[in-house]
């Protein structure tokens, strides 16, 4: 879609409209939460892959309007590249290569594009925004702490993203057609799996953004953390995280209670990965830092320099002056409440020009098979237990 048509349709109303009617349809609705101060808002809903987005986005097209509305000039710099006749067939390059590997998936944005009333067009637009290049105007980042001894196995992640989430993050339970059913935080708007997810075999994923200047033909990231949430194992997990052609890197954070296990893994356009399976304290922002993925060279290192680095830092700082073993999973998130270092701190709370927030945090206990999700930013959320707990 031209921006000029953008603009001109958004001045008329906050949806691309379709010039045909949509049928009513969609899954079966098992449930429906409002928000509160504890909880986000929750759909939970079961289906065709189809049905599930198509539910996802009619419930919550308001979250996904909102977003819009809020966020024109992000919108705008999306539309300049997918406008030009190189950013045009670079998307269609990346839609052939999901349509191929993951057809499911572009199914359910399918329905999440019908569902919510805008074009599948667009939708796509938001699911291939990194590897668009567009990814600057955001404020991705993402903290993780991985503690295992040999008692306890917790892994706990800051979710932080721009501003405008900020209470519009939902949660969706969904029960697809494979029978994994799955709960995650979701960015309104785009594909489930960028947020902390839970599944009912017990995997655990979590993400850190990797800042990338040379994005290549193969499958978007987003997609990718899609489908790891339909898997039953770590090994199935692993294949989908390494899977090849990919367009952007990525760092995994995944777990499993089955096994009580946890892998770190790195992964590059090129086929490059770099996996770890630490025990005592493991901390990971948004730069790479394995052996085989640290020189990465076509990183963004400005950003990586920047908020990435910062972070690490002070998370490091704190490991390092912490006796060891550490007894109570609270000390671990009070680490991720920290505002040293702001306006790039663990906590991210909007300050100045700088518009990143820790939108969530999650904790996961893989000996317990559980999920708390803390809503908003540690530093307000953890004092006030502003969380709900998560078990399949």
């Amino acid at each position: 879609m031209k921006r000029r048509t953008f603009v001109k349709l958004s001045l008329l109303s906050p949806l691309f409209l379709k010039t045909a009617c949509i049928q009513q349809k969609g899954g079966r609705i098992h449930r429906y939460l409002n928000a509160d101060s504890r909880r986000f808002e929750m759909l939970e809903v079961s289906g065709s892959y189809y049905d599930i987005g198509y539910s996802s986005g009619k419930t919550f097209s308001k979250n996904i309007r909102s977003i819009v509305k809020s966020r024109q000039d992000w919108i705008q710099s999306l539309l300049a590249v997918t406008d030009s006749k190189s950013g045009r067939k670079y998307s269609e390059a990346l839609l052939s290569e999901s349509r191929k590997h993951f057809p499911h998936i572009v199914e359910e944005i399918e329905g999440i594009a019908d569902g919510c009333g805008y074009s599948f067009d667009f939708l796509w637009m938001m699911s291939i925004q990194s590897e668009l290049n567009a990814y600057q105007k955001e404020n991705p980042g993402c903290s993780t702490i991985y503690y295992r001894d040999t008692k306890h196995n917790w892994l706990a992640h800051n979710e932080d993203g721009d501003t405008s989430y900020s209470g519009k993050m939902y949660i969706l339970k969904a029960h697809p057609p494979s029978g994994v059913s799955y709960i995650t935080l979701v960015y309104p708007g785009i594909i489930e799996g960028l947020g902390p997810s839970f599944n009912s075999y017990g995997m655990v994923e979590t993400t850190n953004f990797i800042g990338c200047n040379k994005p290549e033909v193969g499958v978007p990231r987003y997609l990718l953390g899609r489908a790891i949430l339909e898997s039953k194992n770590m090994e199935e997990a692993l294949q989908i995280a390494t899977f090849q052609p990919r367009a952007f890197p990525w760092h995994h954070n995944l777990g499993s209670c089955q096994t009580r296990e946890y892998v770190s893994i790195e992964t590059l356009p090129d086929g490059t990965v770099d996996i770890r399976r630490p025990s005592g304290v493991y901390i990971h922002t948004n730069h790479t830092t394995g052996e085989t993925t640290k020189n990465y060279k076509h990183q963004d290192l400005d950003y990586a320099n920047t908020s990435s680095i910062t972070r690490y830092n002070v998370l490091t700082k704190k490991k390092e002056n912490t006796t060891q073993p550490i007894v109570n999973s609270r000390e671990i998130l009070n680490w991720l409440s920290s505002r040293e270092g702001k306006p790039y701190s663990p906590c991210r709370i909007p300050e100045g020009n700088i518009t990143g927030e820790t939108l969530g945090t999650a904790l996961f206990d893989l000996n317990n098979a559980t999920m708390r999700l803390y809503k908003g930013f540690p530093a307000k959320a953890l004092p006030n237990n502003y969380y709900t707990d998560y078990k399949f």
